[in-house]
């Protein structure tokens, strides 16, 4: 199941210009980890361009979302299956460039 939700996350993430919009300073590597199934995802300049399936050996990444096999199994996940996209949409509140001063305090 994660395995097709993951599959098709470049796809959703890169048709949503306004989610790459928001995360054009974001270019990072991190792990999703259901059950012992593991996924590297790559993102550049708020573009998923990459995900891989484990196991890795000695990969770097930044950040790990993880959640054990039962958490995503069943009706419950399958149903928020359909809205995925959204559910990726979980951004922080302001993705700043260190030099971009609108955020400052």
């Amino acid at each position: 199941m994660m395995a097709r939700v993951l599959a098709r996350l470049p796809e959703w993430v890169n048709a949503d210009a306004a989610l790459v919009r928001r995360g054009r300073y974001l270019s990072t590597i991190f792990l999703v980890e259901v059950g012992d199934t593991a996924w590297l995802v790559t993102v550049h300049e708020g573009r998923v361009t990459r995900v891989e399936r484990g196991p890795f050996l000695m990969r770097e990444w930044a950040f790990a979302v993880r959640a054990s096999a039962d958490a995503v199994g069943g009706d419950t996940f399958r149903a928020r299956e359909r809205s995925a996209a959204a559910t990726w949409r979980l951004q922080p509140v302001a993705i700043r460039h260190p030099r971009d001063r609108r955020y400052s305090r």
